[in-house]
């Protein structure tokens, strides 16, 4: 694999990996505007939001790690970078759908995009 496809493949991984995180520290200052909402959905909507923050970081950590040059001679790792990719094009696809008015959403949009479009680049031995 060339130096190039490594290193936007670490773009993609750790932009992953931020954007999980910015979700999840998000959750915490979300914590306090939920007591508007009905006690019925309260823990739902909290649980869905901090799953998924979660979610974004372990794709982006199986990126970072698929990508490591211990792991990267291995075929399998290939792989683990395309099904985290995919999923995170998936998440993109929805979240501008469930989210229109969250920048956040359109962001994990062009993430999935550029996630899968790096997957999919056949490797090129220098």
């Amino acid at each position: 694999m060339n130096k190039q496809l490594v290193f936007l493949s670490r773009v993609a991984g750790y932009a992953t990996l931020v954007l999980g995180s910015i979700h999840l520290a998000y959750s915490l200052l979300l914590i306090g505007q939920t007591t508007q909402m009905d006690a019925s959905l309260r823990g739902t909507f909290l649980y869905m939001f901090i799953a998924t923050g979660l979610a974004c970081v372990l794709a982006g950590l199986i990126m970072i790690f698929s990508i490591s040059a211990k792991s990267r001679t291995n075929k399998a790792s290939k792989l683990f970078f395309i099904f985290s990719a995919i999923f995170i094009f998936l998440l993109g696809m929805g979240a501008p759908i469930a989210m229109s008015d969250n920048p956040f959403g359109y962001i994990m949009l062009l993430l999935g995009v550029y996630a899968v479009a790096i997957a999919v680049l056949p490797p090129k031995k220098v």
